[in-house]
Parts: structure tokens; sequence; C-alpha cells
């Protein structure tokens, strides 16, 4: 079979897949986003354990793994389309707060524990920036399945998860040795300063010129446009394009185009890209490691 046809046929079987058991899933008031990642994890694992299915379904080729990422893009956009940044800096100390414990809390005990496993120093202090890392992206998931994103408790996690991004990123520098950590934290200020203050003022003006070239869909392509901008400068600057498609998000929703955009871009998130993100993130996970008993007493510890 072609890679084109089966790539077809893979994204086919987890989106339908994806969507029955997500709605399944939910009706037991759970939020629908763990019966995706059910679905990666018995898709990727059948692979795994019948080689044969490889002939119809890929899960870790290129396209599969960018459609996935285009996914997790669009959830962070549509996480800052659908938040205000006034409300979000209301929780700005309840956010450092929730951050600053979110960090040291795991780093430590991640540390000690791995230690007392006899795991070396730098193993160790890897092990605990693991820990500290936030999955924003699911929690940004959850949040929106249960309806709280918009509440403050919502935005005060939101703005904890981002900021414990950033922190994240620092912190892996420093543990694996790799990539200068002052260049990266002067990248991510002027990347902060270049998106919030420049784009704040010039995003406007510039949906605002596009009423010129109207036409069908116009202000949803100019929309995902800017998106993609601010996710690939992000990207280039400190390998993290969901935190400048969240940003893009937030300046957009101060646009007049706002209401007429937030509607197209959940069509899209939920009803095709977000799904397939975490059906590849359950197909990553090989049920071969829980039968290691120094996985799972890691795990547990």
């Amino acid at each position: 079979m072609e890679a084109y046809t089966m790539f077809l046929l893979t994204v086919s079987v987890s989106l339908i897949l994806a969507k029955i058991l997500g709605g399944l899933v939910e009706k037991t008031g759970i939020p629908g986003v763990l019966g995706e990642i059910c679905v990666g994890i018995i898709l990727g694992n059948l692979v795994l354990f019948y080689p044969f299915l490889s002939r119809y379904f890929v899960f870790t080729d290129e396209a599969f793994d960018f459609i996935s990422k285009l996914g997790i893009v669009f959830l962070l956009f549509l996480a800052g389309i659908e938040t205000d940044i006034r409300e979000l800096k209301a929780t700005g100390k309840a956010a450092t707060l929730s951050t600053i414990g979110g960090v040291i809390t795991p780093l430590i005990m991640g540390y000690l524990a791995t230690k007392f496993m006899g795991f070396s120093d730098k193993e160790a202090f890897a092990i605990g920036v693991m820990l500290t890392a936030t999955s924003i992206g699911l929690t940004v998931r959850v949040m929106m399945d249960l309806g709280v994103l918009k509440t403050r408790v919502g935005n005060a996690s939101l703005s904890a998860s981002v900021m414990d991004d950033f922190i994240g990123i620092a912190l892996i520098i420093i543990a694996t040795g790799q990539g200068d950590i002052y260049m990266t934290i002067i990248e991510m200020v002027v990347f902060i300063l270049i998106t919030l203050v420049v784009g704040w003022f010039v995003v406007d003006r510039i949906m605002g010129a596009t009423r010129f070239f109207a036409t069908t869909k116009g202000t949803l392509a100019y929309s995902i446009g800017i998106m993609l901008l601010f996710a690939a400068l992000a990207e280039y600057m400190f390998d993290a394009a969901i935190e400048g498609s969240f940003i893009a998000g937030l300046i957009m929703h101060k646009t007049k185009e706002y209401s007429v955009i937030v509607n197209d871009i959940r069509g899209i998130s939920y009803g095709f890209v977000v799904p397939l993100f975490f059906v590849h993130v359950g197909s990553i996970l090989d049920v071969r490691v829980f039968a290691r008993t120094d996985v799972l007493l890691l795990a547990f510890i």
C-alpha cells in the first residue's frame, strides 16, 4: 500500500474512533480527551504487536507527526482566542505562586526519589526536570472539556502552565547541557516583546486592512496565517511553537474579527486536528514498559 493511502487510512480510522470513544467517555462525565488518548494507545500497540498491520496503518511517519503537532498549535491558539488577557493578568499572583510550586516541588522530590533509587546526580536532576514539565495541551483540553477555561481558576491554571513551559525549556537546557541558557532567556524576552508589544498594536491594523481583500473565509485564513507565523517564530527561537500560537490567540481575542473566527477555529480544532494530536500521544506509548519492574517502581515513587 502506498504511503499516502496509508496516511489517509490512519487519519480516517483514528479520527472516527477518537470521536466514538471520546463521546462514550464523555457520557460518564469524564473529559473526552481520555478516550482519544486510549484510541491512540490501542491502535499504536496493535501495530506493535501485530506487525502485518503496519501495511495499513502508520503512526510514526513524519506526516502523522506533523498533523498532530498542528493539532496542539491549533488547541493553544483556540485557548488564547477564548481567553481575555485582562482576566489572565488578574490571576498573576496565584499563577506565579502555582508556577513556582509546580516547578520546585517536583524538581526537588524527583531528584531525591531517583537519587534514593541509585541514579547519579545528573540523571536524578534530569528526571526531576522532566517531572516539572506541565502538559499544557492536556491541561487546556481538560479545562475546555469541563467548561472551566474561562473561570478564574482556569485562567490561573492556564497562565501557570504557560510560565511553567518557559521555565521548563530553560531547565531542560541546563539538564542536557545543550544550548546556551543565557541566549535562550534573551530569545524568550525578545519573543515576548515582539509578539505581545509589537503584535498587540500591529495585528489589529493588519486584520483591519484585510477587510479590503474580503473573500470567502478570508478572515479565517488571515487569522490562521498569523497563528502559524507566531508559532514559526517561537519554534525558530526556542523550539516552542505552542507558546507562539497561544500569544497569537490572546492578541486575536481583542480584534473585531474575534467573534467571526472563534467558531471556525473551534470547528477545525475539535473536528479534525486536535483529536489526532491526542491519538498520536497515545500511540507513542509502548505498553510493554509496564512489564518492567524498574519502570513500575519509578512510576510508583
